[in-house]
């Protein structure tokens, strides 16, 4: 039979679609899920601050963040961030943003914004900033520890993969 349930229970054809779409046939489209590029990737974040770098990753399906480690921001920081991308096999990058709670720049704001551009041109990967503010409060809610950069890290990447399969579904 060509003809086929929807979610709502009604029934369409499915050899034609609806010639117009208006509120009395809308609910019988069914609107396919997009597989966006971030789908099932695994994905690499920094916390990007003046003395210290928090890293985190997630699971190979892109959907749970996990703190990696704190780094020192050095000279030696952007080589030490290669290889661990590398090593982790992340096919992205997700970079805190790094301002205020109001949306305004802090004064590390600039100097992230380089790091991150130098980041992206030598892992030569995906890369995306994320809403950063908030997040070593929020991951010191969860870890009853002070302030831990890997763990805001991973708070950003958690809250950023949650957008991201919301704007999926």
């Amino acid at each position: 039979s060509f003809r086929r349930r929807s979610a709502s229970g009604g029934t369409f054809d499915t050899r034609r679609a609806p010639r117009s779409i208006s509120a009395g046939n809308l609910q019988d489209l069914e609107a396919p899920r997009v597989k966006r590029y971030y789908d099932h990737m695994k994905h690499f974040a920094i916390d990007y601050g003046s003395k210290r770098i928090g890293t985190a990753v997630s699971n190979a399906e892109g959907t749970i963040a996990f703190p990696r480690t704190t780094i020192a921001n050095n000279a030696e920081a952007l080589e030490l961030l290669l290889r661990m991308i590398a090593e982790e096999k992340a096919e992205t990058i997700v970079v805190g943003d790094t301002l205020t709670l109001s949306g305004r720049e802090n004064p590390v704001t600039e100097a992230a914004r380089r790091f991150a551009e130098r980041l992206e041109v030598a892992a030569q990967l995906p890369f995306s900033w994320a809403r950063e503010a908030g997040s070593t409060l929020g991951a010191a809610e969860f870890t009853g520890e002070g302030h831990d950069d890997a763990s805001a890290a991973a708070f950003t990447l958690q809250r950023y993969l949650d957008m991201q399969k919301s704007q999926v579904e």
